[in-house]
């Protein structure tokens, strides 16, 4: 992976993960918006329907979708202030394709919403992709920094955005002065580095690319790529000390195969190089033989060890090394007609020019791998020494130029070239030149050997002094994450209650604290992800569980810093555990919820935790049972009568689940409790009264709870006139109920509400139920 593309990627990653599913096609992880009580809108409700349809489905389609978004819209016309609904009819708008009304939907969650942080990433990547001009991009960015009271990351994207957008109209110091200002408001932002990498000239582009790793690592430092693209950036600069320190951290932190007795055999050679390029030949020799133990066709690996046995005066060793060198690269064709074999061909022409000098072959390989893959850097650089150790000095000089820049051997052997050109003044610019690149290796001595027969001294080396700063800035505490990640997280789970009232909704406070004493973040391929999966658990067995049911995220803000908390609550009775919240009603219901923080699958199908030794977290709650007592049915009575919405709305759930348990007992087999007799037909009485409330919400919970019941001609004779409601939503649940109960039966009435209802809202869900239904009979 390249720098470049890094950062793209860790840029993004700062978006909200939205929906993801092993289970089915919608996605286990459901948006979730920060609340302190969702319960204190009657409004929830809809919302949770309208996750339980997205849980239920296994394999949605487009309708499927809408149906969700039609729930989500019915809540936020009955409670604007509703975040939450807004944060679904987003997801699935987007679903839909309707991006327009998606980021106005954002919008609105992201102003009800403020310390979703992720959110108002997302919504400012939005909007600057709509295919705006540049200018108005960035009159955008400037209105949104004029706003007070940003976050700090917020504030530090849009700068970011603003210097990119100055770097594509070629202002190159306002793109610099911007990226400058997006790190000061948030130094982890690591594509505004990246683009301080792209303007820096040359001699503060080191300091500049360790800077920008420094800032991708303290995000990602599980990926030992970047670490070790540390070390090897260090290394190029000739910071060997440095760059030891960096290749044995990644040593020690690969996820990469361990063989061998250690690591991966291509960073035991690197980090062998280093030694060797240090001075620490019996160190870099040990890595070595290492390398070759965990793979004996590790041709780079023999080669080094050669150049040890010759540095150290070892000829027995280095003949040992140079006959098996020999043998493999005898099986070289120069022939071949395969672009694959090209890198192996470059390899081969090498050892001919430096370890058993044969340049004629050399050449012969090196010419294939260039007409193979004409693009192969590698191919150009040994072919033009391989000319010049051939005596074809002015061919030399012609393929190795444009690589000279860039190259140490290309500039190695232009140099030379140069010089039996008789071109020493231009020869000498390019030997220093070449120097610079760094200062060490074969090629540093080769062109340090060229100067010297001119009576050209080296250049001093660099002391890199920024560079030091830099990295001596670089928290390294960080790096202890991946193996230690609970010593910088507290993970809870509470219940506000440890004891449920049937018909209370199971609500629970997810909070993850940062107890490091440094940055955690959050996103793909960072610190955490923020997913959490969800089990519950009510007694032994199979069936008396429900695994990985629901996911929630926990990631609404890409960065905890020290002591801050993200803080969710959530309703865990919707998708499959909305029926075991709604059933069985005198039945105490001993509850176990499991929370698995970043959660993977193994090769099994098993769930655990991506973060290691990361445990899940289980909270338990009692379900009590209903109390059917007079005084307890009083009091329901009661809460209908005088209570809240919200009040009103539990006594009604709660005495359709007691009516559908008293149907259950005389039409199903014997339930495994037993139910306290009850006045039946008072509280069914009572029930029925909420249909009649005044309030809109309540009459349209109470049509709402009667899925759990079987409608009997009686009832349908009292739930059919709510067709004709005054109120919207009332006449909305009541055409998804009937349609629910009654099927194909309930046709003609939804083609008619699909056409005549007066709101728009109940003519879709008429439309879409109709669509669920298929085609008549008849057609």
């Amino acid at each position: 992976m390249t720098p470049n593309s890094m950062m793209t990627t860790e840029a993004r990653s700062w978006r909200r993960q939205w929906v993801w599913r092993a289970l089915a096609a919608w996605g286990l992880l459901l948006p979730a918006a920060v609340s302190a009580d969702g319960d204190s809108t009657p409004a929830r409700w809809m919302v949770d329907r309208g996750r339980t349809i997205g849980l239920l489905t296994p394999q949605p389609s487009v309708d499927d979708a809408e149906l969700v978004l039609v729930w989500a819209e019915a809540a936020a016309r009955v409670d604007p202030d509703l975040a939450e609904a807004y944060l679904w009819q987003s997801d699935m708008l987007r679903r839909l394709g309707r991006t327009e009304a998606a980021d106005s939907a954002l919008s609105s969650y992201c102003k009800l919403s403020p310390t979703d942080i992720s959110a108002q990433l997302d919504l400012i990547e939005r909007q600057l992709e709509r295919g705006q001009s540049v200018d108005q991009r960035l009159a955008y960015c400037t209105e949104r920094l004029s706003s007070s009271g940003l976050p700090s990351i917020v504030r530090s994207d849009l700068y970011r955005w603003s210097a990119g957008l100055c770097y594509r109209t070629g202002d190159q110091q306002q793109a610099r002065t911007h990226a400058a200002q997006a790190i000061a408001s948030f130094p982890g932002n690591v594509a505004a580095h990246s683009l301080l990498v792209e303007l820096a000239d040359e001699q503060e582009r080191p300091a500049r690319e360790i800077a920008m790793l420094g800032a991708a690592l303290a995000a990602s430092p599980q990926q030992a790529d970047l670490v070790w693209q540390m070390a090897s950036l260090l290394d190029d600069l000739s910071l060997h000390v440095e760059a030891i320190r960096w290749y044995e951290r990644c040593l020690s932190t690969s996820e990469l195969a361990a063989v061998a007795g250690g690591g991966d055999a291509d960073l035991l050679v690197a980090l062998a190089v280093s030694y060797f390029d240090d001075g620490q030949y019996e160190r870099a020799r040990q890595l070595a033989d290492r390398a070759l133990q965990a793979d004996a066709g590790l041709l780079d690996a023999r080669m080094l060890l050669v150049d040890l046995a010759r540095a150290t005066g070892d000829p027995d060793s280095a003949s040992h090394h140079l006959e098996a060198l020999r043998a493999r690269f005898a099986e070289y064709d120069s022939a071949t007609d395969d672009p694959k074999g090209a890198v192996g061909l470059c390899q081969a022409a090498w050892f001919h020019l430096h370890y058993d000098p044969q340049p004629e072959r050399a050449l012969a390989l090196s010419s294939r791998a260039r007409e193979l893959v004409p693009d192969l850097v590698e191919a150009q650089v040994v072919t033009g020494l391989a000319m010049l150790a051939g005596g074809d000095v002015q061919g030399a000089a012609e393929i190795l130029q444009p690589w000279s820049p860039s190259r140490q051997w290309a500039a190695a052997g232009l140099g030379e070239a140069l010089l039996a050109l008789g071109r020493t003044e231009e020869a000498i610019a390019v030997l220093r030149a070449g120097e610079s690149l760094r200062y060490s290796g074969r090629a540093y001595e080769r062109i340090v050997g060229t100067l010297a027969t001119r009576q050209q001294a080296p250049a001093p080396r660099p002391a890199h002094e920024d560079v030091l700063a830099v990295l001596g800035a670089f928290d390294e505490r960080v790096l202890a994450f991946p193996k230690q990640p609970g010593a910088s997280l507290r993970f809870e789970v509470t219940a506000p209650q440890r004891e449920w009232a049937y018909a209370e909704r199971w609500r629970v406070e997810l909070k993850l604290t940062n107890t490091a004493g440094f940055p955690v973040s959050f996103g793909e391929r960072q610190m955490v992800g923020g997913t959490v999966l969800v089990s519950a658990r009510w007694g032994e067995g199979a069936d008396h569980q429900l695994v990985n049911y629901l996911a929630l995220s926990l990631a609404l803000n890409p960065v905890l810093e020290p002591g801050e908390s993200v803080v969710l609550t959530e309703s865990l009775d919707v998708g499959f555990a909305s029926s075991l919240a709604a059933g069985a009603p005198q039945r105490e219901l001993p509850l176990t919820f499991i929370f698995l923080l970043d959660p993977v699958m193994d090769a099994r199908g098993n769930w655990s935790s991506g973060l290691s030794g990361g445990a899940p977290v289980a909270v338990s709650v009692t379900r009590r049972p209903a109390d059917v007592s007079r005084a307890g049915l009083d009091a329901l009575a009661a809460a209908l009568e005088t209570g809240s919405e919200q009040e009103r709305i539990r006594a009604v759930r709660a005495m359709a689940g007691l009516v559908a348990e008293r149907e259950t007992t005389r039409n199903a087999p014997p339930l495994d409790y037993t139910p306290r007799r009850f006045d039946e037909l008072r509280l069914r009485k009572r029930f029925l009264a909420a249909l009649d409330d005044s309030v809109p919400v309540v009459r349209s919970a109470a049509l709402d709870s009667m899925r759990i019941l079987e409608l009997s001609p009686r009832l349908l004779e009292l739930v059919a006139p709510r067709l004709s409601d005054r109120s919207w939503l009332v006449r909305l649940v009541a055409v998804d109920l009937l349609t629910e109960k009654q099927g194909a039966a309930f046709r003609p009435v939804l083609e008619r509400m699909s056409q005549a209802d007066p709101d728009e809202l109940v003519r879709r869900l008429a439309h879409l139920r109709l669509g669920k239904l298929g085609a008549a009979p008849h057609e």
